[in-house]
């Protein structure tokens, strides 16, 4: 009788493991643009380039977690005089698929890490330097398996003192995300 006990338990196990058609394991990468929505009375960026590379893990048919990279690039001015910006982010990443499966599947989520930005003034190539947390909400759409579209507010908070901290101006973006997934 144990022998049979057993045997049901190791074949329901087996067809357990086998249960999940999708695989639990994407990987994600993209381009994108973003506009800065805080301004500074010297500062003034333009949209830019982005790209990125993204990790998630399915937990389930409606939650994931992962990572992001990404890079932006971009121009403008500082006190009046041509100047470029640049940004680099590790985030970690949780998304909640409000739809488990369909061609339409939308998807919220937020992101929570660390970025270096920088700007430089060309003509004198003064640098500015920023070490930066990050939190990034966000909200999508994949279409079938590959394709996904994201809109993001990409909240770069830098320390202003011992006590404060505040949403950095030119490195705080509300950006749009295409991306394949594979």
């Amino acid at each position: 009788m144990k022998k049979l006990v057993l045997s049901f338990f190791a074949i329901l196990a087996a067809l357990s493991l086998q249960a999940q058609e999708e695989d639990s394991h994407n990987f994600e990468l993209g381009i994108g643009s973003g506009l800065t929505f805080i301004t500074k009375n010297d500062i003034s960026r333009n949209p830019g380039v982005l790209v990125y590379g993204e990790y998630r893990y399915a937990l389930s048919d409606h939650f994931d977690v992962g990572a992001q990279i990404n890079y932006s690039y971009s121009s403008g001015t500082y006190e009046a005089k041509p100047a470029a910006f640049n940004q680099a982010e590790l985030m970690l990443v949780a998304d909640w698929n409000i739809l488990s499966s369909g061609k339409m599947r939308p998807f919220i989520g937020v992101g929570l890490g660390a970025g270096y930005a920088s700007y430089k003034d060309k003509p004198s190539d003064v640098k500015y330097k920023y070490i930066l947390g990050i939190a990034d909400p966000r909200l999508g759409v994949q279409f079938g398996d590959h394709f996904r579209v994201a809109f993001d507010v990409n909240l770069a908070i830098e320390r202003a003192s011992q006590k404060e901290f505040r949403i950095s101006a030119p490195f705080a973006l509300i950006g749009m995300k295409l991306g394949w997934v594979f």
